[in-house]
């Protein structure tokens, strides 16, 4: 492994610690930790991103800085369960089907009760 993505803008859904867990893995193995957003449509871009301290920027540089460990995960929002809830009706409706989208209706309202009552916070 080159690395671990120990920041994910979706890793809150199933796993509510699943950041915490692989920085914490990164660290045990000695290995660079990096961040993705993991964005499903434009909104979600740039929630989660890696630095890197590279010396040129150059793909060689970037792979060097990462190589070397010169790189840091950020996590700048969590996506929210909105996000999350449209991005299952899209799944819902490209398949088709009734109870399909019905089922995907329902849950991006859940999501988006959820989102108004428990914001998601930095860790989840």
């Amino acid at each position: 492994l080159d690395g671990i993505e120990a920041v994910n803008a979706r890793a809150c859904f199933k796993v509510p610690d699943a950041n915490r867990r692989a920085a914490a893995l990164a660290g045990q193995r000695g290995l660079p930790q990096a961040g993705g957003s993991d964005a499903h449509d434009q909104a979600e871009v740039g929630n989660a991103w890696t630095e890197l301290e590279a010396e040129e920027p150059t793909l060689d540089g970037l792979r060097a800085a990462l190589a070397s460990g010169r790189c840091r995960a950020v996590l700048g929002k969590n996506t929210s369960r909105l996000r999350k809830g449209l991005s299952q009706w899209t799944k819902a409706r490209r398949a088709g089907g009734l109870r399909r989208l019905g089922t995907a209706a329902l849950y991006v309202c859940w999501c988006a009760a959820l989102d108004a009552l428990r914001p998601l916070g930095r860790n989840g």
